[in-house]
């Protein structure tokens, strides 16, 4: 026979069920704009009839015990999370990228009036007038300056490139800072995380908490996340596992050529490999992009000096006497060389500058080849130098040569912007789809906000109903009879 008592069990449980109910979905209304957050939703099941609930009763008339609170889970598609945290990695690296090359184009300042064309241009036009005119000292005055203008020009360019070198590097630096707080608190979220599944608990918000930290990790490094069986996950970078379970290793910095950072794990020491993220692309950038543009403008003022010199070392100057033979001065030299000692040209476009003979006076420019009064012949010589093929092994002038170094530039940095935004695209897609699974939607909310408070109202109905029934029973049952 049924317990008397059995509905008060039933209609308890199903108070509690929908209690539980509106708390879940008024959680996710009240976070319908967390970043991060997945909607949560009760999981109800019915609870069996107990054997000996109903004691002699058919089978086929057993009655259930109600409802059954299992679990409170978020919406989560695993699948669609891995993607996107694959992505993102790409994305980081390509918008990283994409912003190093643009900011390489603004150092060298071409096309404009302030670029190396420019002032090579304007060098080249003022040793043209000169070539007519040698004896005008207003017309060397114009070379001598057009020069500075230009040595000054390649030092700039060289300085602004050597700048934007540190300042990757000081970005790399705070980069690793980043990377180890997001590893230290995912490896205390997982800690939690263990000891709240130990407890039989399912810590959903610690689960996007957790996800969102990763995602940050993915944007500047390329992660692998592995999940174990407690709850906690192990990720991992290069093969190397920089976060497992409850336990981190950091990444430590030491420095290395030049007093840049150089990547190190804790304890073993090894090298910190990386393939993604926005931290790889810094790091090939300081190491690579900018190396290579600064030997390029290297090559291009080493040929410039030497191109030059090797002309205006056979000429003579206003004043040079023809009898004594060419005095073989050089116009352009290295801040810090000795006359008469070899240039040291290993960073030329650094070190650039006027001989100090050509400094003292304008008239030491070699712009006769005999010395004779009227001769331009060798500063026409001279300005012939731009059209030589000294550059890319022989085929290419000093001005195709740095035309093909700016194009080179322009041609990754379209590059880089175009993979940049299709990997934008590619991750908005990813998350608008995380978002049509995990996303809260205030409508859907609002309909289950109905249906729970309904579902609330009915059992409270019930339990009304089965205390009227318990009352008839045990204060009117037995007074038939009575006086």
């Amino acid at each position: 026979m049924r317990a008397t008592f059995a509905g008060i069990e039933i209609a308890r449980r199903a108070l509690q069920a929908q209690r539980y109910g509106l708390d879940v979905t008024g959680h996710n209304i009240a976070n319908a704009n967390t970043p991060g957050y997945s909607r949560q939703v009760v999981r109800l099941s019915p609870v069996e009839p107990s054997p000996f609930a109903d004691y002699g009763a058919p089978s086929a008339a057993r009655v259930g015990g109600g409802v059954s609170v299992d679990q409170v889970v978020r919406v989560k598609d695993a699948f669609v999370q891995d993607q996107l945290n694959a992505q993102l990695q790409s994305l980081g690296y390509w918008q990283a990228r994409s912003q190093i090359l643009g900011e390489l184009e603004r150092a060298l300042l071409e096309p404009s009036d302030a670029g190396i064309r420019a002032a090579m241009d304007g060098f080249w036009q003022a040793l043209q007038e000169l070539s007519g005119n040698p004896e005008s000292m207003s017309s060397r005055a114009t070379v001598r300056e057009r020069a500075l203008i230009l040595t000054e020009t390649l030092r700039g360019t060289y300085e602004r490139l050597a700048t934007f070198r540190r300042q990757l590097d000081a970005e790399v630096r705070a980069d690793v800072t980043d990377l180890n707080a997001l590893a230290e608190r995912v490896a205390e979220l997982n800690r939690r995380i263990r000891e709240a599944e130990g407890m039989g608990g399912i810590p959903n918000d610690l689960y996007d908490e957790r996800d969102r930290l990763i995602e940050g990790m993915a944007r500047l490094a390329d992660v692998r996340v592995t999940e174990r069986r407690d709850g906690t996950v192990a990720v991992t970078i290069g093969g190397v596992a920089m976060v497992d379970g409850a336990h981190y290793r950091r990444i430590v910095i030491t420095d290395g050529d030049h007093g840049f950072a150089s990547l190190h794990w804790e304890q073993s020491g090894a090298p910190v490999q990386l393939r993604a993220g926005a931290l790889h692309a810094r790091l090939e950038g300081r190491d690579v992009t900018v190396p290579e543009l600064i030997a390029e403008l290297n090559a291009l003022a080493r040929a410039l000096i030497e191109g030059v010199n090797a002309v205006h070392e056979k000429g003579f100057g206003l004043r040079d006497d023809p009898g004594a033979g060419p005095p073989g001065r050089r116009f352009f030299t290295t801040l810090g060389s000795q006359d008469g000692e070899p240039l040291d040209l290993d960073e030329a476009a650094a070190r650039i500058t006027l001989a100090g003979a050509i400094l003292a006076d304008a008239a030491n420019i070699a712009a006769s080849v005999s010395g004779a009064p009227g001769d331009g012949e060798n500063a026409r010589a001279i300005a012939r130098v731009f059209q030589e093929r000294l550059m890319a092994n022989g085929t290419a002038t000093l001005t195709e040569y740095l035309a093909s170094v700016v194009g080179g530039l322009g041609v990754k940095t379209q590059g880089a912007n175009r993979m940049a935004e299709h990997q934008d695209v590619l991750v908005g897609h990813l998350e608008r789809l995380r978002a049509s699974v995990s996303g809260v939607s205030l409508d859907e909310e609002m309909t289950l906000l109905i249906q729970f408070q309904h579902a609330y109202t009915a059992a409270s109905r019930l339990v009304t109903a089965i205390d009227q029934v318990i009352e008839t029973l045990i204060n009117r049952t037995g007074l038939v009879g009575r006086a």
